[in-house]
């Protein structure tokens, strides 16, 4: 512990020695960074007879959800609620362009409604985190009740991430599968330019467009 704030200090130092703003030195916990990137494919990490081989980690068995496609160029290791992910980016993938349809469509996002077409077609989000607040709060609350620092703690802590990470992707779900929809048949789709920033800035509305996303 001694040793991260003799080196956060130093940098501190440094800077300032340098003319720059430095800025206040922020406690370096071992829970800020979730995940690392290995910048060049083959630098670091590799891959061999379908293992993952990481530098100073090793041979890692990897659960594939689709073959590689094309030159791998990055390997990202996250770490999320219920496990470890590796996202490998590759260039010169194949396109495979969708049939061309000759129809277009514009877009109106909001809150009753997730989308209104340019027809009057309108698309509803399921509301996952409404739906999930009541079993949110719960685990909040056992959390915060745990003794920090104690094994029961952290297991409430698990608890809590899973169930906040399967609403963020039961809301990513229906917007992959919603924008392929409109992609699939229309060739163009306008759309407005939200600034979310600013809109849930407005306490009475904010929870309901977070949960619409």
């Amino acid at each position: 512990m001694l040793a991260r704030l003799d080196k956060t200090y130093q940098a501190f130092f440094r800077r300032v020695k340098a003319g720059e703003k430095a800025g206040f030195p922020r406690y370096q916990a071992c829970t800020r960074w979730h995940s690392f990137t290995y910048k060049k494919f083959g630098n670091g990490a590799t891959l061999e007879n379908g293992f993952l081989v990481l530098s100073k980690i090793g041979r890692i068995a990897v659960r594939w959800s689709r073959p590689l496609e094309g030159t791998p160029k990055t390997v990202t290791v996250s770490r999320e609620a219920d496990g470890w992910y590796a996202s490998i980016s590759c260039a010169d993938v194949p396109a495979r362009p969708l049939p061309p349809t000759g129809q277009e469509t514009g877009i109106d996002l909001g809150i009753e409604a997730f989308a209104t077409l340019a027809d009057g077609t309108r698309i509803f989000s399921p509301g996952w985190y409404r739906k999930a607040e009541r079993a949110l709060k719960t685990a909040q609350r056992r959390v915060s009740r745990r003794k920090k620092g104690s094994h029961r703690r952290r297991k409430a802590v698990k608890i809590l991430a899973k169930a906040h990470q399967k609403v963020r992707r039961q809301r990513q779900d229906f917007h992959h599968k919603t924008a392929l929809q409109l992609v699939r048949e229309n060739d163009m789709i306008y759309h407005e330019d939200l600034q979310t920033a600013n809109m849930v800035r407005n306490h009475h509305l904010a929870k309901s467009i977070q949960d619409a996303g």
